[in-house]
């Protein structure tokens, strides 16, 4: 197996810790960097940052005792949520006064969250999660934002003998033009009423190429998004193997309102992912995987050398037009964190972490996914021991980076200018919140949201949600 191919189903795995060939959703982690407002916010505040909101320190957390969950943070006008570990509590702040509203368990004790929570509106909130005893990422929950309590809930069962019930998995959700897609293993793709939470199907699992009879089996894995274009693609994982790895093919989707329609596919079984339109692909043991992480629908490509190459497919036709072939090898498919916060898409510009020429600490390096090419690469000012962690855009539509100390949690965050890759504002954070380091950072207003993402155990004392705040605030 290739390097390559082992580091991205090793991501996926510990992404997904334990589900079966990576089916599980990073779930509403397709909504917008950004919430859904007009004019983007003042830039954060140059000066000191200081602890307005801390969850109790947790350590040495048991994971057999601990719901298998994924963090993520959700912004929109008056609220901000969070789902956080080690239990999976689902927390929802004022985003005015950034007073904690309510919280609420995220979720039953084997099966947490599957991502971050996403808003219907102003009102209410879903969140995709677990059932008790019947797997994961099986259940929408919807809740009244002004209460907290759970209103209602949405789920796709399979079978039912003796009062038993088997569940359909909801492996990829993906947010365009203010609805919420949902696609699951086998039952097929659907959008959230923007109202009510109920779930609307729209493409049959077959027209996706999932199938399970005699023959073999074959079901959808993930659900990419490049809300710009409204292009969905989703990933389907098939029982048989090429090589040493399932063999498997994508679809590319256009949404349009509430219809969907299946513009291209290409893959494993259909054309040996020809279609990509990338040269010297490994036909021995080809790999393409599509990152479902972030929006942009950006792909990585192995190649027959053992080289790779990643870039964005094209919403018209899914070919990569302008294949990105890394100086160094680029912290993508594993991601920065180890699953989230691996990279950024601003425009035409990717921007992720890569190891230095010399092999060292990682740099931020910046992409141009229109010609394929490095634009830039820096190191942000940071204390000596600090790593870079996480990329995000704010509020303010501005790119920050996150980087914090392997060794004693010191850390910084980077206000960085899209064009250069330079720092234009550095910001302490302060000491003693970091027994960890697998941490993302979502500039809200003049607030810095921090929460614990990584899929790594806990074993130092971590407080796992973080909100930090200009001291100028009223």
């Amino acid at each position: 197996m290739s390097k390559l191919r082992t580091a991205a189903l090793a991501s996926c795995a510990l992404a997904l810790t334990a589900l079966t060939a990576c089916t599980a959703p990073r779930s509403p982690t397709q909504t917008p960097s950004a919430p859904p407002s007009a004019v983007a916010t003042p830039p954060l505040p140059a000066g000191e940052l200081e602890v307005v909101y801390q969850a109790p320190q947790v350590s040495e957390v048991d994971r057999s005792t601990s719901p298998i969950m994924q963090p993520g943070v959700s912004i929109s006008e008056r609220w901000i949520a969070v789902a956080s570990a080690p239990a999976g509590m689902l927390t929802v702040f004022d985003r005015a006064t950034l007073d904690e509203a309510w919280s609420a368990s995220g979720g039953p004790a084997d099966w947490g969250p599957c991502g971050e929570p996403y808003f219907l509106s102003e009102e209410r909130l879903v969140l995709l999660t677990g059932i008790e005893g019947g797997g994961p990422c099986s259940r929408f929950v919807v809740y009244d934002l002004e209460s907290g309590e759970a209103v209602d809930g949405f789920e796709f069962v399979t079978a039912e003998y003796q009062g038993a019930k088997s569940y359909e998995q909801v492996t990829g959700t993906a947010a365009v033009d203010g609805r919420l897609w949902f696609v699951t293993a086998y039952h097929g793709l659907g959008f959230l009423d923007p109202k009510t939470g109920e779930p609307e199907g729209v493409l049959d699992s077959s027209e996706l190429g999932a199938f399970s009879d005699d023959s073999g089996r074959a079901h959808v894995s993930s659900l990419a998004v490049d809300p710009e274009t409204g292009l969905l693609v989703t990933t389907l994982l098939h029982g048989e193997l090429i090589g040493d790895a399932p063999a498997s093919d994508v679809y590319g989707i256009r949404v349009d309102g509430t219809e969907a329609e299946v513009v291209w596919k290409f893959g494993d079984t259909i054309d040996g992912n020809a279609a990509l339109g990338v040269g010297e692909l490994d036909a021995a043991d080809p790999f393409l995987f599509v990152d479902d992480r972030e929006p942009g629908v950006l792909a990585i490509a192995e190649l027959a050398d053992g080289g790779a190459v990643l870039g964005r497919l094209d919403p018209e036709t899914g070919r990569m037009p302008a294949p990105i072939s890394p100086a160094t090898p680029v912290d993508f498919a594993a991601g920065l964190t180890d699953g989230h916060g691996a990279y950024e898409v601003v425009g035409d510009l990717l921007v992720t972490g890569a190891k230095d020429p010399d092999g060292g600490s990682l740099d931020l390096v910046g992409y141009d996914l229109a010609t394929g090419e490095e634009r830039w690469r820096t190191t942000p000012p940071a204390p000596f021991t600090a790593t870079l962690q996480d990329v995000s855009v704010g509020t303010d539509g501005e790119l920050y980076a996150l980087s914090i100390g392997l060794v004693n949690g010191d850390a910084a965050l980077n206000r960085i200018d899209p064009e250069t890759g330079e720092s234009t504002e550095n910001w302490e954070i302060p000491s003693g919140l970091f027994g960890e380091t697998g941490f993302t950072a979502r500039v809200v207003d003049d607030a810095v949201v921090l929460v614990y993402e990584s899929t790594q155990t806990i074993a130092f004392p971590t407080a796992p949600l973080v909100i930090l705040a200009a001291e100028q605030r009223d």
